[in-house]
C-alpha cells in the first residue's frame, strides 16, 4: 500500500521534500503531491513554506517540503530551506 508506505516514510523521518519522497517511494512526484494532499486533509501532515530553497540549481521554485504533525507547531526560523533539486528532478 503506498499511501501506507508514504504515511510510514515521513512518520520515521519527520520531514521530506516532494522530491525526495518521490525518488525513496519510486513513484513520480504527482503520486506523491495526492498522497499528501490526502494526509493533510487528515491532519496527519502539514506542508511547510520556504521562502526560497538553499540554492538555486535553475528550477524556478522552492522546494516543497512535508513535516509529519505531531500536534506542535512547526519551527522553521533560522532554518536554511533545502537546497533546490534541480533540473533533473523536474523530468520526473
Amino acid at each position: 500500500m503506498i499511501l501506507g508506505d508514504a504515511r510510514k516514510l515521513l512518520r520515521e523521518r519527520r520531514r521530506l521534500s516532494l522530491f525526495d519522497m518521490a525518488l525513496i517511494l519510486d513513484v513520480a512526484p504527482s503520486a506523491v503531491d495526492g498522497m499528501m494532499a490526502v494526509l493533510i486533509q487528515t491532519g496527519q501532515v502539514r506542508e511547510l513554506s520556504f521562502g526560497s530553497c538553499g540554492g538555486c540549481k535553475g528550477c524556478g521554485a522552492a522546494p516543497r517540503v512535508f513535516e509529519w504533525a505531531d500536534g506542535t507547531t512547526p519551527d522553521t526560523s533560522g532554518e536554511t530551506p533545502p537546497a533546490c533539486p534541480g533540473p533533473v528532478y523536474n523530468s520526473l
